[in-house]
């Protein structure tokens, strides 16, 4: 008999955390019994076609405590009707406290995704006390949230990285679209990140606007949705390059976009580990990204890609400018990029050892009760 995963995730938009989690159910769907517990959203229906078993997320904390109560009792009651074998909560410290304070003995497993300031992991720290196991997806995280932990570190957390689904692989993407109308020597830049503060659009815009004079063929894509779309529509608008700047909005299939491009970009300001960056290197493209969180153990830096410091402009410039100007450097960081990708990030070798926690957090928790 399969054991059932309780698999619980507070939002289902389309991103990093949610993407995450629907190729870790696929990966361990014929292992285990899983059951998905998350709210609506637009990624919700991947999972229902799919034919995920789907139960809605309680609803939201609050600091009503007549709604705190019916929150316990929601849990309480979830636990109770699906008798899970392990519940692992992503992303929500309070999902956690509420799922063990119903039940003292289940299983519990924490993988906490985008958390990356001091504060974010001092309160991260005090929560994670309360699970078995906590998957960290990068040794950057593992390290600082170790520092908060002490002694427990050693026996609470574990690094696993995020991995895709690799090309050519039967959960791979379709196949490459071949670019129509492109002249000859122009060169496309993409990202692929929720618009927002944090993963520097208006920073990449920026270096664009003060390169495309001497390149003119460069032609910038951004993929993505979030509260600074129209902020960074009007900067382009600002500094004279809308007409060159193609904001499509949030894909369902980022990675059709992808494939077409020659250089991928990410400056964010704050990551933890980033899939985009990842599916990007799968498909051979060179990446220009920041020194911040887990992205250098991704990105290395002169043999898969270029980094540079969050926020400089003019550093960022620089990078793109020199991959623009070498073909042979971008198909020779592509390659490795590949390489790299299907050595460290498949999504076989997430799931093998996430697979691998499960079983021993359980085997530990009915070791002690005997």
């Amino acid at each position: 008999m399969r054991k059932k995963i309780l698999e619980m995730c507070p939002y289902m938009n389309l991103g990093g955390t949610e993407k995450h989690l629907l190729t870790l159910a696929k990966e361990l769907a014929g292992r285990f019994e899983l059951v998905i517990v998350a709210p609506r959203g637009p990624a919700r229906g991947d999972f229902e076609n799919y034919g995920f078993q789907m139960v809605d997320y309680p609803e939201a904390l609050s600091i009503s405590p007549r709604k705190t109560v019916t929150v316990i009792k929601q849990v309480e009651s979830l636990i109770q009707k699906e008798r899970p074998h392990l519940v692992h909560v992503h992303a929500a410290r309070e999902m956690l406290a509420m799922v063990r304070l119903v039940d003292r003995a289940i299983p519990l497993v924490f993988t906490p995704h985008a958390y990356t300031s001091s504060f974010d992991f001092v309160t991260t720290s005090l929560f994670t006390r309360l699970a078995d196991r906590v998957i960290c997806v990068s040794d950057w995280e593992k390290i600082r949230l170790d520092k908060f932990l002490g002694a427990r570190a050693g026996t609470l957390t574990v690094r696993i990285y995020n991995g895709i689904p690799m090309p050519g692989g039967p959960d791979a993407e379709i196949p490459a679209r071949a670019p129509c109308g492109r002249p000859p020597d122009s060169i496309t830049l993409g990202c692929v990140a929720r618009l927002h503060k944090a993963k520097g659009i208006d920073v990449l815009i920026r270096a664009f606007a003060g390169l495309l004079p001497e390149c003119p063929g460069l032609e910038l894509v951004i993929v993505g949705d979030g509260q600074e779309r129209e902020g960074m529509e009007r900067l382009a608008s600002k500094l004279g390059v809308r007409c060159r700047v193609r904001f499509t909005g949030g894909l369902a299939r980022p990675m059709e976009e992808v494939k077409n491009w020659d250089i991928f970009v990410l400056p964010s300001f704050k990551e933890t580990l980033s899939i985009a960056i990842i599916e990007a290197m799968s498909l051979g493209k060179p990446v220009i990204s920041t020194t911040v969180g887990g992205i250098p153990e991704v990105v290395q830096h002169g043999q898969t890609g270029l980094l540079c410091r969050p926020g400089d402009v003019s550093q960022l410039k620089e990078a793109i400018r020199t991959l623009v100007r070498s073909p042979g450097m971008r198909a020779g960081f592509g390659e490795k990029a590949r390489e790299r990708a299907r050595e460290l990030f498949s999504a076989s070798r997430m799931a093998e050892m996430t697979a691998g926690v499960y079983e021993e957090t359980i085997a530990m928790r009915e070791a002690c009760s005997h």
